[in-house]
């Protein structure tokens, strides 16, 4: 992989999000939030690499750069990896700052295998797979049932596990995984319908209303490609020296909006 390349704070205090019409709050960039979480020492301001207030604006920037990309697409390319990744390369935060970010579209399992292989303790990557597995089962999902199924794996690794680099890391998967679910899922399921919309524009409108396995998938694809990202990241800074966390959010967001939309694009069962 590619070394991240990191921005200057002052490059990525002045980003602003469309997304929604929400901006950028970048107050969390200056002033990062330590979370009171627990009695562990996660809750340590010293021991926090990111602030759950960066983790947030990691979704909120993924989010932004998928409406990006997928608003002026070419649905008809014979290579659709190229153009995601060329499209994610005009990005706004992306170009606007020039930012470097890996551009190597990796699998579920490759992405699943950088995560078990950089955390502290490997006995977390279960919290993972649980997140993984409640996404595949073939129950019907809304975002706040997926929400509150995170949010309760959240707070039982806060409690069982004291390695703050894998806490962090989760709470990236299980955070993208969340603004990805808001960003993809119908209306009537908690959703913006951007996956109803973006099928209509690709000339393959969906009969099906609701959950679908393309959720799983592109879900899956959004988290794995997050964690990833930042777990490798962390560890590229911490041999390296300290590094301020907020310096390589936008390329861990780049990423995770690359993995989801080579996933909306390619998968068979979208």
């Amino acid at each position: 992989m590619k070394k991240i390349f990191f921005a200057s704070l002052i490059v990525f205090s002045a980003l602003s999000c469309s997304n929604n019409g929400e901006e950028l709050n970048t107050t969390d960039f200056q002033n990062p939030a330590v979370t009171n979480l627990s009695s562990n020492r996660i809750s340590s301001s010293a021991s926090r690499f990111i602030s759950d207030q960066q983790i947030e604006q990691i979704g909120k920037m993924h989010n932004q750069g998928l409406q990006e990309v997928f608003t002026q697409f070419n649905w008809s390319t014979s290579d659709g990896k190229v153009e995601i990744i060329n499209k994610f390369n005009s990005v706004s935060y992306v170009k606007d700052n020039n930012l470097n970010f890996d551009q190597k579209i990796y699998s579920l399992e490759e992405n699943m295998t950088r995560i078990k292989n950089n955390l502290v303790n490997v006995n977390n990557f279960e919290y993972f797979q649980n997140v993984i597995k409640f996404l595949n089962d073939d129950s019907d999902k809304d975002f706040e049932k997926i929400q509150a199924f995170l949010l309760e794996e959240n707070e039982r690794m806060k409690e069982n596990s004291n390695e703050v680099r894998d806490y962090e890391t989760f709470l990236v998967f299980t955070t993208v995984i969340k603004y990805s679910a808001k960003f993809w899922l119908d209306t009537e399921i908690g959703g913006l319908n951007n996956y109803e919309n973006f099928s209509v524009q690709r000339g393959a409108p969906s009969s099906k209303k609701g959950w679908r396995k393309c959720l799983t998938d592109v879900l899956v694809s959004d988290g794995s490609s997050a964690g990833a990202g930042f777990i490798v990241g962390a560890v590229v800074a911490a041999a390296s020296g300290p590094v301020a966390p907020f310096t390589f959010i936008g390329a861990i967001a780049a990423e995770a909006g690359m993995g989801s939309a080579f996933t909306y694009f390619s998968s068979s069962n979208c």
